[in-house]
């Protein structure tokens, strides 16, 4: 049984769209004004009635409710969006996105890619002023933001999507996100694939300069360490493990992952137990390094 829309139905509303079960009576005008794709299949007939005693034509529309709610909105209320939330979900942002790009309503794409864009930016430089995506959009959702800019031919919002999904855990990444419609969002494969071998590459980085950070440290480094026993203090198990790192088997210390903290990985999968002196040594160091090599290089591998 079908339901009237709480908010889209004007009693003089001239057009009734119907999305699953749910109508919308609104006004014509706008919305042949607003979008071709609704302007074109207004010019055919229209029936007058569809199992109910309205005066105007019913058109049955194959989206969700959700989607339809919210392209209607954006022009009906005006091109300034002024009905979305100041920090929108990931779920309204996408109904707009998605549905302007099916019934070419350019002002609501230009608005939701234009949102994206202040949180997605095409550098690096621009991404270090936030490094978390939208504000109500989870990590995940940088999946369905990737497939936007696909969708939109809008590379530019690509970078920064791709480098939160290299964030991801594999189940993650691999599972994807639903959307408020039950709809699935994953990658495509080639996206899927690429943040892979993006992931791997980055890994790789990551174990490098993490070499170069220890180098350093064995080489000049501030340890507080009193021991007499040379052989305890942390910068002489620094330089162990650098011999280690040369005679061995390298894949046992690539690191803690991409986010993970690297003097917790020095402590607990290397054995080395840092003093207070060379641990706040080694943690700006760290953060430089992989602050700016890693994310910009996956800022290169999105483009």
């Amino acid at each position: 049984m079908r339901t009237r829309d709480n908010h889209l139905w004007f009693d003089d509303g001239n057009l009734i769209l119907v999305a699953g079960n749910v109508e919308f009576c609104i006004y014509m005008g706008p919305l042949i004004n607003s979008s071709p794709v609704f302007r074109d299949m207004l010019s055919l007939p229209q029936p007058t009635s569809d199992g109910e005693s309205y005066a105007c034509p019913v058109v049955q529309v194959p989206d969700h409710p959700n989607d339809i709610r919210c392209i209607l909105q954006s022009f009906i209320f005006g091109n300034d969006l002024r009905f979305v939330a100041e920090h929108p979900s990931f779920d309204t942002i996408s109904s707009i996105a998605r549905m302007g790009h099916k019934y070419q309503i350019d002002n609501a794409v230009k608005y939701a890619l234009t949102y994206l864009r202040c949180y997605y930016p095409s550098d690096y430089a621009g991404w270090k002023q936030n490094k978390r995506g939208a504000p109500n959009f989870r990590p995940a959702h940088s999946i369905g933001v990737m497939n936007l800019a696909r969708l939109t031919q809008t590379s530019d919002i690509m970078p920064a999507a791709f480098w939160i999904c290299c964030n991801l855990d594999i189940d993650h990444l691999q599972a994807g996100f639903k959307r408020n419609d039950g709809t699935v969002e994953t990658l495509s494969r080639t996206d899927l694939v690429n943040v892979l071998i993006a992931r791997q590459e980055l890994a790789e980085l990551a174990a490098f300069s993490y070499l170069y950070v220890l180098e350093a440290i064995a080489d000049g480094g501030s340890c507080s360490c009193d021991s007499d026993d040379e052989s305890d203090d942390c910068q002489s198990s620094i330089s162990g493990v650098l011999g280690q790192l040369t005679t061995s088997d390298t894949t046992r210390y690539n690191g803690p992952g991409l986010t993970g903290c690297w003097v917790s990985f020095l402590n607990d999968d290397c054995g080395v137990r840092l003093c207070d002196a060379l641990g706040e040594t080694i943690r700006p160091r760290l953060a430089t390094g992989m602050g700016v090599g890693l994310p910009a290089r996956s800022f290169v591998a999105a483009h």
